[in-house]
């Protein structure tokens, strides 16, 4: 090191102490980009799940206003009263026939003991006792309050709301809505909210793809995680484009996980921000390995050149020349070294 030339001692402590820096300053500043894109991918994922919890509880809560409406009614609770199937088929038959095309999938009079007195989207089909197939239903007849949220029963998988019904003060049981949830809920929520939607059903066997708009990305062993109470947060690739994948746990009206939701969210503009830090960074390091060779220029130019000036004229007041001089217009230490020497 002691042998190299003064402007290479230069030049290399400053490209040294240039990647030190740089090794440094731009971890730091990718790690806290990092960090912010995270944290929007993280906050934008979970108010979508959010914003489908609450699409579902919106419906829940129709369901629940359309019991309401029917439970006030005093021709309904009188015909509940004396389990009058043939006037509530006779009254509401049709209607549910009719609302089928707004997405109403159940209409259901419960007894005060949980056992059927009348369904309109199956009329053939009553007297079964739900006490041990629909908690939510027993807990409506028990507490006296109502239920809604999503529901499995006899007719399918819906969105429920189910509330208590009296006729003269006396409790006469439950009524009960259920509206769709299936390929147009999800297909709706997509193309309001612009992401996929799964529904993975739990099941005695294991999930059960129920809705969707697209294929999931999620194995079993993933789903039996996140219904377990792990939410999920991942990055994908599907057909060439950068997704995230949000998964959590679905619960039905009395707060019992059922399944699970996986939504899928387009990724681009983020991972096309990292892209562009990435180009600014190397942009950067151009510019800045052009400003370094500049500055080595500049050294070479404005010291080490004089310096070498000044070694030369030693060496030849060392073989006897006294005869030249330096001449140099600098007011620096080297200009005042150098009239030193021109004597």
């Amino acid at each position: 090191m002691k042998n190299l030339k003064l402007g290479v001692k230069i030049g290399a402590g400053v490209i040294i102490a240039t990647i030190i820096v740089a090794a440094i300053v731009i971890p730091l500043i990718l790690n806290q980009f990092n960090q912010v894109i995270s944290q929007e991918e993280s906050e934008r994922s979970q108010a979508r799940y959010e914003t489908l919890l609450a699409s579902l509880q919106a419906r829940a809560e129709a369901a629940a206003d359309m019991a309401n409406l029917l439970a006030q009614t005093e021709a309904v609770t009188a015909a509940m009263a004396r389990r009058d199937r043939d006037y509530l088929k006779q009254e509401y038959v049709p209607i549910f026939e009719n609302l089928k095309k707004e997405g109403l999938r159940q209409l259901h009079f419960h007894g005060p003991n949980n056992v059927t007195i009348f369904r309109a989207h199956s009329p053939g089909k009553h007297s079964d006792n739900l006490t041990s197939r629909r908690p939510d239903i027993a807990r409506v007849n028990q507490e006296k309050r109502a239920y809604l949220g999503p529901a499995r029963g006899k007719s399918g998988f819906g969105i429920r709301g189910a509330v208590p019904a009296y006729h003269q003060g006396r409790h006469v049981g439950a009524i009960e809505f259920g509206l769709a949830f299936d390929e147009n809920f999800v297909a709706e929520f997509k193309n309001t909210y612009d992401a996929d939607v799964i529904f993975h059903l739990k099941d005695k066997d294991g999930f059960q793809l129920y809705a969707k708009t697209t294929d999931s990305e999620l194995t079993t062993a993933e789903l039996s995680k996140v219904f377990g109470g792990t939410s999920l947060l991942e990055k994908a690739t599907i057909a060439g484009t950068p997704k995230l994948v949000r998964a959590g746990i679905i619960s039905d009206s009395i707060g019992q996980p059922i399944g699970v939701i996986e939504i899928i969210l387009d990724n681009q503009s983020n991972v096309a921000a990292l892209h562009s830090v990435f180009k600014a960074i190397g942009f950067s390091v151009f510019l800045a390995a052009v400003f370094i060779g500049l500055l080595l220029f500049y050294f070479s130019r404005a010291i080490v050149r004089p310096i070498g000036q000044v070694s030369t004229l030693l060496n030849e007041v060392a073989k006897g020349d006294f005869n030249k001089r330096l001449n140099m217009d600098r007011g620096d230490e080297i200009g005042v070294l150098s009239r030193a020497l021109d004597g």
